[in-house]
């Protein structure tokens, strides 16, 4: 793993950082955070993930990750790592999307060596989530489902559990969390949030329907089949972990669980499918050409969660050890640590 640092130009004391997990790939590819400051710790899990998510799809590609600590002085903060993080990304050996803290349109200058090919991104992640959750046994039809994290992909995310017959029932925002009825349209669901997943009007919803609103930590204790989350490294711990009421749970965002609940769950009877497998969908736009064609594929990588549930040690590990067998087919050591928080 390598870190390459960055610092603001005297007197600013804005600094960070740019992880390459795997330095001798030809490529990497992950995401940047803004905050007051970013720790390297979760920022090195995060690039291991997406190691595994490319080890999975048989790519030798390295994950990556960057912060930027901008201690108050912003502007100053993302010109340094502008400046850093320039010559990778215009040759198209390093792609950095922006995560919590960075707004999209603060990467163009990074975007002239992107080799991607068009594509959605939310519909992309809403493939793979699917598509890993519809592979489980119990698949999708008829199954309740709590939802956080999704942020700007909730509406592809709710579209896509409506079209697998699923049901979503309760919805995890940043303040609060949403009940639905279980009779309720997903598709009308979908139009009552914003473009970013953030905001819910009621209103849109046709009369009579029942909504209910309780505390934010709601969500992770909903009584649902399914509990998609991923609104934080970490955010399921072994306090969190007992108390998960979901048969199944599915990351939609990078390592949202610990390796103490993992075990917790474990003898709960909780499936913990792999984040570096449900949110692997955008990866495709690497490698497809065409949003059709990209959907299918993202689909169709998501089926391993069939194979993986019925691995004597967990889906997730099941998973970590098929993404190993290939790391270990081209690279001398196996990078030190799992995906997990």
């Amino acid at each position: 793993m390598s870190i390459q640092k960055f610092s603001a130009p005297d007197p600013s004391p804005a600094s960070g950082f740019i992880i390459i997990d795997l330095p001798h790939a030809e490529a990497a590819d992950g995401v940047v955070r803004c905050a007051k400051k970013v720790l390297v710790d979760g920022a090195r899990t995060m690039a291991r993930s997406r190691t595994y998510a490319w080890a999975l799809l048989e790519q030798q590609r390295s994950g990556a990750s960057a912060g930027i600590s901008a201690a108050g002085e912003r502007d100053a903060a993302m010109a340094a790592f502008l400046d850093a993080a320039g010559p990778a990304s215009d040759s198209g050996t390093l792609v950095l999307d922006a995560a919590k803290g960075v707004g999209v349109e603060e990467l163009d200058p990074l975007r002239a060596g992107d080799p991607r090919h068009d594509g959605d991104d939310a519909e992309l992640l809403a493939a793979s989530l699917v598509g890993a959750v519809a592979a489980t046994p119990a698949g999708l039809d008829g199954r309740t489902v709590g939802i956080e994290g999704a942020g700007t992909a909730l509406p592809a995310v709710l579209r896509a559990f409506a079209a697998a017959g699923a049901r979503p029932t309760a919805i995890g925002l940043a303040d609060r969390t949403v009940m639905l009825p279980l009779g309720a349209d997903p598709h009308v669901v979908a139009t009552a949030f914003d473009a970013d997943g953030t905001a819910f009007d009621p209103e849109v919803l046709p009369d009579a329907t029942v909504v209910a609103e309780h505390h934010v930590d709601a969500l992770l204790h909903a009584e649902v089949d399914i509990l998609v989350c991923g609104s934080k490294v970490g955010l399921v711990d072994h306090e969190v972990a007992p108390r998960l009421s979901a048969a199944v749970l599915a990351p939609i965002g990078p390592v949202p669980v610990t390796a103490k609940a993992l075990a917790v769950a474990a003898r709960n009877g909780v499936v913990v499918l792999p984040d570096f497998l449900t949110t692997a969908g955008p990866l495709q736009r690497f490698l497809v050409e065409g949003s059709a064609e990209q959907v299918a594929a993202a689909t169709d990588a998501a089926g391993r969660s069939a194979e993986f549930v019925t691995h004597a040690e967990g889906a997730h590990l099941g998973a970590c050890l098929a993404a190993e067998e290939f790391l270990s087919s081209w690279c001398d050591e196996l990078p030190f640590g799992r995906p997990l928080a």
